[in-house]
Order: C-alpha cells, then structure tokens, then sequence
C-alpha cells in the first residue's frame, strides 16, 4: 500500500516536442505478505500477455 500524491508534469523539449511525467510522491509504504502463489489451473489462457 502507498500513501501519498501524484504529480504530473508536462513541458516541450529542445526539439518542441511536448512531453508529459508523472512522478509518484510516497509518504508511506507498506509491504504487504505474499498471497499464495498461483497454479496453472488458475491462469486462463486469455490471462498470458503474448
């Protein structure tokens, strides 16, 4: 879990070419446990990115 803000930012680079940014600012970060690991009867084909 994380508290804090997001910040975007936008600005043209030296080639005039807008860019955009995002930053994630934390002020709290808690690690959760791991849940149980997941077997192959619970992946669905459609689930594996190709």
């Amino acid at each position: 879990m994380v508290q804090g803000c997001i910040h975007y930012t936008r600005w043209t680079d030296t080639d005039k070419i807008k860019r955009y940014g995002v930053e994630i600012i934390a002020d709290e970060v808690v690690f959760l446990s791991k849940g149980k690991a997941a077997t192959r009867a619970d992946i669905c084909e459609h689930d594996i990115p190709y």
